[in-house]
């Protein structure tokens, strides 16, 4: 009965299998419910037949874990009977079954939580992207592609008619598909200018769209004999100017119905959003290329975007700390009642949620900083203090996050500065921490310490791959990650154009050295005595 109960009558998907051969021996009815298959099928499955293709290969490496006596913790993808793929994260451990010694899994389907956080750097991405491109064939390509990725769509169509009716014959478009067969199959890309609306349309059938008096299908001849392939999902939404004139369209189809859920339409919403003050900057630099006369007209317009962008990104910052901050308490609590329960299998997975809210709390942290900078708002306290004892306390909570990296100190860490306590110790752990990030393949960073004429002066070396010289002057802007890193790397790009202003409100100033294939040196120096205003005496 017990064994009912925490198997056969689990929530959760679960089954078992052979540690020698794979096969799957008993599976739960949740299992069976989630993946499609009845429980005849999968008995004539592995657990390897679960995983997708690409991922067989890198699971084999896991097989003499199995054997072993520890639990074995494993992320992947696994084929539903449907043909879908989802995400899971699956614990197993030994169990005897059958009087055989096999293990037991838990799958944990974290589908919508890796698409959300794949959602969310998308928007992200896009955001900083096309905040900075001023070239408009640019902007359009990259807001289709994004559009396509957030939608999962088969194909995304953009129309844009800047300062023109969408009935005049002069436009600029973008496609985006996922194959060349569905570019090929879309056929004349001018047909769909006549499902421009002033309205978002999301339909869940080709069939279901009626524009003016005419179908969707009727209205872009998708059922023609000699085209068998159509789209039945598709989804519509309007470019509007600050006037309210609809200046353009987005649309996105798929072959299959049902495909666009509301979240879809408030993710490309999101992105129209964007791309709708990206597309005005883009036309105001076209212009002030063309007319010089203009230039400060259009600068006074550059201005208000950004300090519209400004105002969004406090407003935002200020309303996910809340919730964010509740999320860390929670799981804070759920872990000290999992550690004094001895529960080591849920308290792993929730220490590993903990690390990535931790994640969140820093990029929300560097949007407040950031929104509090630009209108003069950051508060600084003056006070003499020792720098040995906040370099201590950066390096403990460097430590804490696990890393492999040792940090060795040299030079006299006698000085006493006077300073902001708080802001000084932001910029030392945002430079060891990207002294840590920056260099993955390294085991070691360097601090070093001087003071000389009444001035302080802190260095930070890593042994990274080093940045190329021309991206040297970039390197303090605002959102600047670098082309070569913002894939592999986590963040908004704001950590060194923080500390910058942080050092310069110190009279101070931030430097950078760097030779490729041996790794960057980042220092700042700052006046020893200040008066408790921040100016030098």
């Amino acid at each position: 009965m017990n064994f009912d109960n925490l198997f056969y009558q689990s929530p959760q998907p679960m089954l078992i299998f052979d540690i020698d051969t794979l096969q799957i021996l008993e599976v739960n009815t949740a299992a069976i419910l989630h993946y499609g298959y009845s429980r005849q099928e999968f008995l004539s499955l592995s657990t390897r037949d679960l995983r997708v293709s690409e991922e067989r290969g890198s699971f084999d490496k896991l097989k003499g874990l199995f054997k072993g006596s520890e639990n074995v913790f494993a992320e992947g993808q696994h084929l539903l009977r449907s043909g879908s793929v989802i995400n899971v994260q699956i614990v197993s451990y030994i169990v005897e079954y059958k009087q055989k010694k096999c293990r037991l899994a838990h799958i944990n389907d974290v589908t919508s939580v890796v698409r959300q956080a794949r959602n969310f750097e998308i928007l992200v991405s896009i955001g900083q992207s096309i905040s900075q491109e001023l070239e408009l064939q640019s902007i359009i390509q990259k807001v289709t592609d994004a559009s396509l990725q957030l939608s999962g769509a088969d194909f995304g169509i953009l129309f844009y008619y800047p300062a023109q009716s969408p009935s005049q014959v002069e436009f600029t478009f973008a496609l985006s598909t996922i194959s060349i067969d569905v570019q090929r199959q879309l056929g004349d890309i001018k047909q769909f200018q006549s499902l421009i609306t002033n309205e978002v349309v999301r339909v869940a059938s080709a069939s279901e769209l009626e524009i003016g008096s005419l179908k969707l299908s009727e209205r872009v001849g998708i059922r023609k004999e000699e085209n068998p392939w159509t789209f039945q999902s598709f989804m519509s939404v309007p470019i509007t100017s600050k006037s309210g004139e609809t200046i353009g369209s987005l649309m996105l189809g798929h072959r299959h119905k049902n495909v666009f859920t509301e979240e879809a339409e408030k993710m490309v919403l999101g992105v129209v959003s964007q791309a709708t003050v990206a597309l005005d900057n883009a036309m105001l630099f076209q212009k002030l290329v063309s007319a010089n006369d203009e230039k400060e007209r259009l600068l006074e317009k550059a201005t208000e975007q950004n300090f519209k962008k400004d105002e969004f990104l406090s407003v935002a910052s200020h309303e996910l700390k809340t919730p964010v901050t509740s999320m860390k308490g929670y799981l804070q609590i759920l872990e000290k009642q999992l550690a004094k329960e001895g529960n080591q299998l849920y308290l792993d997975l929730l220490q590993k949620a903990n690390k990535q809210v931790n994640k969140i709390i820093h990029l929300v942290g560097d949007l407040l900083n950031l929104s509090k900078l630009e209108a003069g708002r950051l508060e600084y306290n003056f006070s003499n203090f020792k720098i040995s004892e906040v370099l201590a306390d950066c390096i403990t909570n460097i430590k804490n996050a696990e890393r492999k990296h040792n940090i060795r100190v040299f030079g006299d860490q006698s000085s006493v500065i006077c300073a902001d306590r708080n802001r000084i110790e932001q910029v030392i752990i945002n430079l060891i921490d990207n002294a840590i990030k920056y260099s993955p393949e390294a085991t070691e960073v360097l601090i070093g310490l001087s003071e000389e004429r009444g001035y302080f002066k802190l260095e930070v070396r890593d042994f990274g791959p080093g940045i190329p010289e021309e991206k040297l002057r970039l390197i303090f802007e605002r959102y600047y990650r670098g082309e070569e890193n913002s894939y592999k790397t986590s963040g908004l790009g704001l950590g060194l154009y923080i500390s910058n202003e942080i050092i310069k409100r110190h009279q101070g100033r931030m430097g950078v050295e760097s030779e490729q294939g041996k790794g960057s040196t980042f220092s700042f120096i700052i006046p020893t005595e200040q008066d408790l205003e921040g100016s030098p005496k």
